[in-house]
């Protein structure tokens, strides 16, 4: 292993060097692959393994005892983003319904990305955590009947079925690994799906840098609103962690782990292309915006969990 190699697996989340890899295979540089129905329904398959393993391995006796925190910090992650964004696209004289899709866009957590964050680092079993998973499901279901309603008055035809499909297929794996946690086979079954993950779930972030054209990020107004959207998304999630109030848990932790937007923020930027609400530049900007969030905050986290 090279010197660089070993230092990038010693500072860098590996689902980070996941997501690099999608960029550099994608359309970005080598459009070797570009997005397609078939690889995101493989990259949905990989987000359920990740979400079934998480679901197995989390308490949910304890995720309930702390389920009022993970409510008011979901609450918060999605109003602050949706009223903020939404001020700044105002600022930047944006349409009404631009300025609305804009503030949703950075709603939602992306709660494969914070789960394979504490896996990786071994505190899935920690309160942090549980109130983290907890409120990225809230945010999750929240976002979904958010971008069901922002399209609905956006005047669209709808949600793409695909979409919610999606959200249910990840959101219910989640349940249902905790469901099958309690049952007598539970250890064979962790075992295979133990043997399976590290094969599949790198695929749901390698398709994360696939969809993410990079192109298109290098014009100056591009990189002006993208600043502007990022600092907003990261200062908007940091702010929910504020709305936990367990002694000894940290809310700056919290907050990083609600920040990473990931595939949830890629669905409402394409849904407001399709609504004629974004155009080029601004689709541009959010993706931009949205995919540092996905790569900075794992980094950011990471160190914080690890007290360095």
């Amino acid at each position: 292993m090279t010197r660089m190699a070993r230092v990038a697996r010693a500072y860098v989340p590996r689902l980070v060097l996941e997501i690099g890899a999608g960029v550099i295979i994608g359309p970005s540089v080598m459009n070797a692959v570009t997005p397609s129905a078939g690889l995101r329904h493989v990259a949905d398959a990989a987000a359920a393994v990740l979400l079934f393993l998480v679901g197995m391995h989390v308490d949910t006796a304890a995720m309930r005892r702390v389920g009022r925190t993970s409510m008011k910090v979901a609450l918060i992650g999605v109003a602050a983003p949706v009223v903020l964004g939404g001020v700044v696209g105002v600022l930047l004289d944006e349409s009404a319904r631009t300025s609305l899709f804009l503030g949703a866009a950075l709603a939602a957590t992306s709660i494969g990305i914070t789960a394979r964050v504490f896996r990786d680092a071994g505190r899935l079993d920690s309160v942090t955590a549980r109130i983290v998973i907890g409120a990225a499901v809230i945010d999750d279901v929240l976002g979904l009947v958010l971008l069901v309603i922002v399209s609905a008055l956006a005047g669209t035809n709808g949600v793409d079925a695909g979409v919610i499909g999606s959200s249910v297929l990840i959101v219910g794996s989640f349940f249902l690994g905790a469901a099958v946690a309690r049952s007598p086979r539970a250890a064979g079954i962790e075992q295979t799906m133990s043997k399976i993950a590290p094969v599949v779930v790198p695929l749901f972030f390698i398709h994360i840098g696939i969809k993410a054209d990079a192109t298109k990020f290098v014009s100056p107004p591009v990189l002006g609103i993208a600043t502007i959207v990022f600092v907003v998304a990261m200062g908007t999630k940091l702010l929910a962690g504020f709305g936990v109030s367990h002694a000894g848990t940290d809310r700056i932790t919290v907050g990083l782990a609600m920040a990473p937007r990931g595939e949830v923020g890629l669905i409402f930027a394409a849904t407001a292309v399709s609504a004629g609400a974004f155009d080029d530049r601004m689709y541009a900007a959010v993706l931009l915006a949205v995919l540092a969030t996905t790569i900075v905050t794992p980094i950011l986290l990471r160190r914080r969990l690890s007290g360095s």
